[in-house]
């Protein structure tokens, strides 16, 4: 009970944070709160019919990637932050360098071969805004051309839909920590093909990962 209190705790701060600050960017109060309780929780509901297009303002936008990683993010990397005062906890987890690693690389896909029209700065603001709502599984959008971007874009697009946020995080998807275990065992497998004798354990964050849940990922 004392730990659902802190992490319900931890929630409803991000949700006040991000209320007041869309609240700042211009936005009425209720179409804050309604926006900051769907971002956290990476739902990507609206007041709105229109969603976010309709605001068409960066600085929303900006605001939005943020909170929408933060709830793709694992919950302890925040309560480990607050809690214990780690300011680099989230640098030393490999789930979520890899998540940052993907949204980046994704990003610059859709920019250089998205078929994303204007320039180079509108390109980067369409292709992140996308790239960190599907990849959080939120589902905002900040523009309805998407639908005209390139096979390319799609595939990325769908990649992302599928594999989602980090572990212990708000969002959908597959999870990016499974995907990692996926490829820390692929790895191991190459490897035992070359040293067929060679006992190669599986560590997360330096512990040791069981069998039976590299089997069931």
């Amino acid at each position: 009970r004392s730990t659902a209190k802190i992490f319900w705790g931890i929630y409803l701060a991000f949700v006040a944070i991000q209320t007041i600050l869309l609240r700042a960017a211009g936005i009425s109060l209720y179409d804050s709160l309604c926006t900051s309780f769907t971002t956290i929780s990476t739902a990507g509901f609206s007041p709105l019919s229109a969603g976010i297009v309709a605001y068409d303002n960066l600085l929303i936008e900006i605001i939005l990637i943020i909170f929408m990683i933060v709830g793709a993010t694992n919950f302890i990397l925040h309560y480990q932050l607050i809690y214990k005062k780690d300011l680099f906890s989230y640098f030393r987890d490999p789930e979520f360098r890899l998540y940052i690693f993907l949204q980046a690389s994704a990003t610059a896909l859709i920019v250089l071969w998205g078929g994303v029209d204007g320039d180079l700065l509108h390109k980067i603001r369409l292709a992140g805004f996308h790239v960190v709502s599907v990849g959080t599984t939120t589902g905002f959008t900040n523009t309805f051309d998407y639908v005209h971007w390139s096979s390319t874009a799609n595939i990325v697009i769908i990649l992302l839909m599928l594999i989602g946020g980090c572990a212990g995080a708000t969002a959908g998807g597959i999870k990016v920590l499974r995907m990692l275990l996926v490829q820390k065992y692929a790895r191991r497998e190459m490897m035992k093909l070359l040293h067929p004798k060679a006992i190669i354990p599986i560590k997360l964050n330096g512990t040791p990962v069981s069998e039976s849940v590299l089997i069931s990922v």
